[in-house]
């Protein structure tokens, strides 16, 4: 198969390793911005930049930090040497105010730290002078009235708390001054939209002889996809993400779309939505096996059956059933992934280490804990005696029944391959970057 599935938001997620350093950003169209950065990774230049902005006609200096678009994990983020500076080109340290109010989605805003309480240090520097935080963060400053102040200054970068985690691969920020507080929904649609770069270069990878990589398909025929199958006619069915925790950008819930090459000529240039719900956020899983669709929405596994098979879902024609509910982690990626079908005809399956509570049509229990969720039922025996931990994977009739465990104490295993001959083979995501790979043996302990 010669196709390839990508665009701008997959890769910022996905591929972002390869891809962070080459993407351009766009003005943010805020009312309120006096300064809005570019979008800062690991391959940034001195992994900061340099901040100006006009304060002559506030009393509000708001300093903002917001996720690169693909989650707010490894951003912490410092304020360096930041000062305010008069029209005599005199410069008072803004930290020698007290911020009215701050607040960071990790870890703490703290003077002269990092967000974990550690040294501030940029780009192997250390810095003397600042403010440490991590996205996604706001930090208020109320100026004194009649304030002669004309200009703020300041070096905005990724502290090495950051950059230090997953080879500086992860970290992704924008740095914002304004006179008011930003709305951080609307931050967050406006960074996904932000690289200028249409999509991956195809002539980038590096593939084996005979193989080779094409666009198929981009934004905006879906956006921010989590998971995705083919039917038989080739079509791609994508899972969207677009409310991935708290960015609610989609407030009428997340998508299942129905992308295809309609002319046949290698590039797709429709699609449709088969299903969208207020309860979608960040569905994991889509699967797709004849005329029934199978959404992963913690806690509940869906099965749409597309009763006329016009690959939309038509209420009071086509019929919705909750397959099996009780998956923690609902709107996290440690939780219920997609299904594949086994030579047998099960539906095989998994979820990550937040944990279940779950049990099928037939009164099998099975309770998962660990300690990163449902740890109420932590070291509490499942229907078969047996005691499960953290991330299990898992097989079922497509009835329903049958439901047993065929493995446990992952980390948090995406979508599970199944051979002819009924073997599973999966990945085990992990931060780390030796992700394991391996065969699946029935019953074994993956020793997360």
């Amino acid at each position: 198969m010669t196709f390839s599935w990508v665009q701008k938001k997959f890769f910022l997620w996905l591929v972002s390793p390869i891809f962070f350093g080459q993407v351009h950003s766009k003005p943010i169209d805020q009312a309120g911005v006096l300064f809005s950065s570019k979008l800062i990774t690991g391959e940034t230049k001195g992994h900061a930049v340099e901040v100006k902005a006009n304060i002559e006609a506030t009393n509000d200096l708001y300093l903002t930090v917001s996720d690169g678009g693909d989650s707010f994990a490894c951003d912490w983020a410092n304020w360096a040497f930041p000062r305010l500076v008069d029209k005599k080109g005199k410069e008072t340290k803004l930290t020698g105010f007290k911020w009215k109010s701050a607040k960071a989605d990790w870890g703490k805003v703290n003077l002269n730290k990092n967000c974990a309480g550690g040294s501030l240090k940029i780009n192997g520097k250390d810095i003397d002078d600042g403010i440490g935080t991590h996205a996604n963060s706001v930090i208020h400053y109320k100026l004194p009235k009649n304030h002669q102040f004309i200009e703020f200054r300041a070096l905005a970068g990724i502290d090495h708390g950051g950059i230090n985690q997953q080879a500086g691969r992860a970290s992704s920020m924008v740095f914002l001054v304004s006179d008011r507080e930003l709305d951080h929904g609307k931050l967050s649609k406006t960074l996904q939209d932000l690289p200028d770069a249409d999509h991956y270069p195809a002539d980038e990878f590096l593939l084996p002889d005979g193989l080779e990589v094409k666009l198929w398909a981009k934004s905006p025929l879906f956006y921010n996809p989590t998971n995705m199958d083919i039917d038989f006619k080739g079509r791609i069915w994508v899972a969207e993400g677009r409310n991935y925790r708290r960015r609610n950008t989609q407030p009428e819930g997340d998508r299942i779309v129905v992308v295809e090459d309609k002319d046949g000529d290698g590039t797709a240039e429709s699609s449709h939505v088969f299903v969208q719900e207020k309860t979608f956020f960040s569905p994991l899983g889509i699967a797709v096996v004849d005329n029934k669709i199978i959404v992963s929405q913690p806690p509940d596994l869906i099965v749409y059956t597309d009763v006329n098979r016009n690959a939309r879902f038509d209420q009071g024609i086509d019929q919705r059933e909750v397959l099996l509910t009780g998956f923690s982690g609902a709107n996290h990626d440690h939780s219920l992934h997609s299904v594949t079908v086994g030579p047998n005809g099960q539906y095989y399956f998994n979820h990550g280490n937040k944990g279940s509570q779950v049990t099928d049509k037939e009164g099998w229990e099975l309770n998962a804990g660990s300690f990163y969720g449902m740890k109420q039922v932590s070291g509490k025996p499942s229907s078969d005696g047996q005691v499960y931990n953290g991330g299990v994977a898992l097989r079922v009739n497509q009835d329903g029944t049958r439901m047993r465990p065929i493995g446990h104490n992952f980390r948090n295993s995406y979508e599970q391959a199944v051979s002819s001959l009924g073997d599973v083979f999966q990945n085990d995501n992990d931060d780390p970057q030796a992700c394991r790979t391996t065969w699946l043996m029935e019953y074994g302990n993956l020793g997360f």
